[in-house]
């Protein structure tokens, strides 16, 4: 089963904000939990790297602004609470 990873937005003369980046993220992400800001975009993480299988991510670039990184889910980690999606409130 595949699954989101991360949804990552990059930073760029309209997006410099946290807020900006969560308001494009917000099309995309299951839940909004954790960022992680880098030099070049901000990253929504949406399941522990561990709930994947080695060498199995990889990324989709989905507009110019958002890529989305997919990955394989182990078989172990499907039934898993931190795994799971998580539905999107309204």
């Amino acid at each position: 089963m595949w699954a989101k990873q991360t949804v990552i937005v990059r930073i760029s003369p309209s997006i410099v904000a946290l807020e900006d980046a969560e308001e494009i993220a917000r099309r995309y992400v299951d839940r909004l939990y954790t960022v992680r800001v880098t030099s070049t975009s901000f990253r929504f993480r949406q399941r522990p790297p561990e709930c994947f299988v080695k060498g199995s991510l990889r990324t989709k670039r989905v507009s110019e602004a958002v890529s989305i990184v997919f990955g394989r889910l182990k078989p172990t980690m499907v039934r898993k609470r931190s795994c799971k999606r998580k539905r999107r409130r309204s």
